[in-house]
């Protein structure tokens, strides 16, 4: 039987493809660094490699102070609801072993109505008193409490089944990340579960301005190992090298059928639990 011309391709070409891709992602990565004002650009840069965040060496144009954050970029959390997080939910059901949920950074707390649309115990704690008065109103049945990252959580030795942190390890500093995480080892209940959603340090699509910690995939799975957690996934998403089109999303499934340069990587999305 002879092999279809994608067969072909895929045995003897792929290579010149994921050149390609290289050269793409480069242009890419070139044009952002490019684009970046003058001013900004020595620290905006700087800050995409990996390092600890230093309290004292900010640029002074990121948005450290939450209500500031919220101020600039609320806005694109108006019109959602808590539909848009069923995944979320659907991933501590299928991993997790039992309520409560904790969700770190909880925004308006479309999570925490999630899960209580489905009979699932939850908490979440915010440290913008704009976001939880937002959250009030949108969602008045959940339980929203007010916390600040670098704070010590505000809850018993293995009590919680386990923990939601979409979106907000990237916006403290490493040492509050490494607070929060012993932390969340102490709440946790045996095989309590954790799930992280948060882009990778080499995602140059990502410029929201209140990020201020940076892992790669690696380097995030590591640091969670540090803590004796034990990783259940930590799926590869690619970056929009060849754009967001049918073809674009198509290439590039076809290039990372072979090769996963950790470069390439668009998230450090990541499950985990609590040894039993």
């Amino acid at each position: 039987m002879q092999p279809s011309p994608t067969t072909v391709l895929d045995r003897r070409d792929w290579r010149s493809v994921i050149n390609v891709a290289e050269n793409q992602f480069d242009a890419v990565t070139k044009h952002r660094k490019n684009s970046v004002p003058a001013a900004l650009g020595q620290a905006k840069r700087r800050d995409m490699e990996p390092h600890d965040s230093d309290q004292s060496k900010k640029s002074s144009h990121k948005l450290t102070d939450p209500e500031l954050w919220w101020a600039k970029y609320g806005e694109h959390y108006e019109g959602r609801d808590w539909t848009r997080y069923r995944g979320l939910i659907a991933e501590f059901v299928t991993h997790g072993r039992e309520p409560p949920l904790l969700d770190v950074g909880c925004g308006y707390g479309f999570v925490l109505e999630c899960a209580r649309r489905f009979g699932i115990a939850a908490v979440g704690l915010e440290a913008s008193e704009t976001a939880r008065q937002r959250c009030n109103i949108l969602q008045p049945l959940v339980d929203v409490r007010a916390w600040t990252g670098g704070e010590k959580l505000p809850l018993g030795t293995a009590t919680v089944g386990g923990v939601v942190i979409n979106e907000f390890v990237d916006h403290i500093t490493m040492d509050a990340n490494r607070l929060l995480f012993s932390e969340i080892q102490r709440t946790l209940k045996p095989g309590g579960l954790v799930i992280v959603k948060s882009p990778s340090k080499y995602n140059r699509f990502d410029d929201d301005l209140g990020h201020v910690s940076f892992f790669s995939p690696t380097e995030f799975r590591e640091f969670m190992r540090s803590f004796s957690f034990e990783i259940i996934n930590q799926p590869y998403v690619v970056q929009p090298i060849f754009g967001e089109t049918r073809l674009g999303s198509w290439a590039m499934r076809r290039v990372v059928k072979y090769w996963k340069p950790e470069k390439w990587a668009a998230r450090i999305d990541l499950i985990a639990r609590k040894p039993l």
